[in-house]
């Protein structure tokens, strides 16, 4: 049985094809359970992606973990920047 993962995912503005590419990125990760936490300045999002998206403009390091506490379902949490991926 695998684990619930969260994984927040940080968007700070970044072009729609480097947040695609970081979206898509974590649905290929063979962690079948899991859920992805988009916090973005976006109110739409071109991907086709499960997940739950949280619109706002910019985050601290507080607010972060107060979304997460609020939002997240998963045993383990792993952050990421939109412009990263795995």
């Amino acid at each position: 049985m695998e684990v619930k993962v969260t994984v927040v995912v940080i968007d700070r503005g970044s072009p729609q094809v480097k947040l695609t590419k970081c979206l898509e990125s974590v649905t290929k990760q063979t962690l079948v359970d899991k859920e992805i936490l988009l916090i973005s300045p976006k109110t739409e999002v071109d991907a086709a992606v499960d997940m739950h998206l949280v619109q706002l403009a910019t985050v601290s390091f507080s607010q972060l973990l107060r979304l997460v506490a609020k939002y997240a379902q998963g045993e383990f949490i792993s952050i990421l920047e939109a412009e990263n991926f795995y």
